[in-house]
């Protein structure tokens, strides 16, 4: 392994037994949140309907205008020895990944995360 780069391991979830080789040390974080899957929530996209209520399913990579929530996977870094090699995290717990509720200044959906799921605002929204 070249130096300044690790080996990461995951226990638990859906990512469990899955190693990611050659990470760059300097994005190891303490916590991460990993997509379960490949579906996700969205709003039907323009063409598509005309019910603003309306949710779709979707498979494969999340569009960063239609998705409206995901499920993840939440895994922490878990202390290591000094002879232990790469880095593990453990699975902690299944969440709801929802989009931020409030509208730009444009009047288009904020694309952010939200925070505070019962209030359902990103960072930006709730100050």
């Amino acid at each position: 392994m070249p130096k300044g780069y690790t080996t990461v391991l995951f226990e638990g979830g859906s990512m469990n037994g899955e190693t990611i080789e050659a990470v760059p040390l300097n994005q190891i974080a303490p916590e991460i949140v990993m997509q379960v899957g490949e579906t996700w929530f969205g709003m039907p996209s323009p063409e598509g309907c005309t019910d603003e209520a309306a949710m779709v399913i979707y498979k494969g990579e999340i569009d960063p205008v239609l998705w409206d929530s995901y499920r993840a996977d939440v895994y922490t870094k878990r202390d290591q020895g000094k002879n232990d090699s790469g880095v593990v995290y453990e699975h902690k717990e299944r969440i709801m990944v929802q989009r931020c509720r409030a509208a730009t200044k444009s009047g288009k959906r904020c694309k952010n995360t939200a925070q505070d799921e019962q209030i359902g605002l990103c960072k930006t929204h709730l100050k």
